[in-house]
């Protein structure tokens, strides 16, 4: 379909219940207790006191069996012995559960080029969340071509920032894999463990390596297309090898859940109909498989970059997300709630003018996990958002009936659009804007008339490369026409003879 509903979810609930015996042993003991046990008694749990989940094992315990023990029967003891295995047993069990695993994280920008700043500036912020949430560097990988913080055309050498307001995000940001070394191939061995694939290149060399008790983010920032995504190195990234590597590293057991966010245009279409449920694997894209994802911050809109900026500084979705972890509490919002509010700001207020689909795929379950198990429990919200027309406060109930009525489906415009005054940009046309500016902002006539003449020359490529697209469609169409007509009359033919 043209327009693809996101994926509706009903609320579920969880509820788990436990009752463990204290004492294994209890069955073993004299109905009588002797002075020394009421003293134990008295002294109460000692600073040996073992805490797992909701039972507790103390030394005090043990001291009462041990005094049970020394004048009991040889078969009370023995019934001792085998209630204190159980014991050993049940904790270690225990132990295991209560494993906490690792959180590791996998951010690559997919661009270059000053017209698409916002890229990387979103793929900056992202780490910044990760690391105030408190993620390690040695579990955080990231992928940049590295070439705006220090651009001639940045009036702010050496800082990026994703909100025009906004803190430098570049700071601190690793250089694990820059330039050339940005490509499809060495972004799947990174995501796949794969060490042997990444030896040629110049950076870190880091590659994700967690376990069956790991939580596991990756955050993709580009172009898209149909089945593809961007690469400012090497051919595209198809969803076929994406999809692919994601399946073999469920199977292989190589994580416990993970998240996958994806802002490109047709983002939908790298997982729409590929991505099986059942993987641990839960996917957001920023648009449906058909539809564009829109820039933000951009050159004219309300909430514009700083001067001399001329290009947009975020993606619609990618800020949503990004803002939200600045302003909410984590550990007490799902992926589901953050959804919700994303995609009623990407949106544009349900009504999808300049806006776009956030869809989502996989595993359904994954999004009532709080954010904060991909993105850190050091998020715990306060950030002032950058406009308080987007500190939307979501009703989960609310938002589930507006899914079951199809409110996901494209909706007319209306003049209550909570964000109309301030129209994102075309993912495509955002990279017109540095070009635009400076046509509008040059300080001299020479230098406007150069401006004008490089954003001529962007123009009329597009116009080729669209003219180029036609008549490829025309002449496969006119192909496909004539082999069909003399499928058919090869048919006929048969048929009289």
């Amino acid at each position: 379909p043209s327009h693809p509903r996101a994926l509706q979810q009903g609320d579920m609930s969880f509820a788990i219940a436990s009752s463990v015996s204290s004492n294994l042993s209890a069955a073993a003991r004299p109905a009588g207790r002797s002075k020394a046990q009421a003293q134990l008694r008295a002294r109460g749990p000692s600073s040996a006191t073992i805490t797992r989940g909701r039972k507790t094992v103390s030394s005090a315990t043990r001291d009462d069996d041990a005094v049970e023990a020394s004048s009991a029967s040889a078969s009370s003891r023995r019934a001792t012995l085998i209630g204190s295995a159980a014991a050993a047993a049940a904790a270690d069990d225990d132990a295991a559960a209560k494993k906490v695993g690792h959180k590791w994280a996998l951010l690559i920008a997919g661009s270059s080029g000053w017209g698409n700043y916002r890229h990387q500036a979103d793929v900056y912020h992202a780490y910044q969340v990760l690391k105030r949430g408190g993620l390690s560097d040695s579990r955080i990988v990231v992928m940049h071509f590295d070439d705006i913080a220090n651009n001639p055309l940045n009036p702010r050498p050496g800082k990026v920032i994703n909100i025009p307001k906004g803190k430098d995000v570049y700071a601190g940001v690793p250089k694990d894999y820059t330039g050339e070394d940005v490509t499809a191939a060495v972004f799947l061995s990174v995501l796949a463990g794969n060490s042997t694939g990444v030896k040629h290149t110049k950076g870190s060399k880091k590659v994700l390596a967690p376990t069956k008790d790991d939580e596991v983010f990756v955050y993709f920032a580009d172009h898209g297309g149909p089945g593809i995504l961007g690469m400012p190195a090497g051919p595209f990234l198809t969803a076929d090898a994406f999809v692919r590597t994601l399946t073999q590293m469920s199977a292989a057991g190589n994580f416990k859940t993970m998240t996958v966010y994806v802002e490109a245009c047709e983002g939908g279409s790298i997982f729409d109909g590929l991505l099986k449920p059942g993987l641990g694997i839960f996917v957001e894209t920023a648009a449906n498989p058909s539809e564009s994802s829109w820039g933000v911050y951009c050159p004219g809109q309300d909430v514009p970059p700083p001067p001399k900026f001329g290009t947009c500084l975020g993606d619609l979705y990618s800020v949503s997300f990004l803002e939200n972890a600045d302003t909410v509490d984590l550990r007490t919002e799902s992926l589901l709630a953050q959804y919700h509010a994303v995609k009623r700001r990407t949106s544009n207020n349900g009504t999808y003018d300049e806006g776009s689909h956030v869809m989502r795929y996989g595993e359904r379950d994954v999004d009532r996990q709080e954010a904060s198990d991909f993105m850190g429990k050091g998020n715990k919200g306060g950030f002032a958002p950058q406009n308080a027309k987007h500190a939307i406060k979501v009703n989960l109930e609310e938002e589930q009936q507006e899914e079951e009525q199809d409110q996901d489906q494209e909706q007319p415009a209306t003049a209550t659009s909570r964000y109309m005054s301030d129209a994102p940009v075309h993912q495509r046309d955002a990279e017109l804007m540095p070009l635009w500016h400076a046509v509008m902002h040059a300080p001299t006539a020479e230098g406007r008339a150069a401006a004008s003449r490089a954003l001529r020359v962007e123009l009329d490529a597009r116009d080729a490369l669209d003219a180029n697209v036609a008549a490829a469609a025309t002449e496969a169409f006119v192909k496909a026409a004539s082999m069909s007509a003399a499928a058919a009359a090869g048919a006929v033919t048969s048929e009289g003879a």
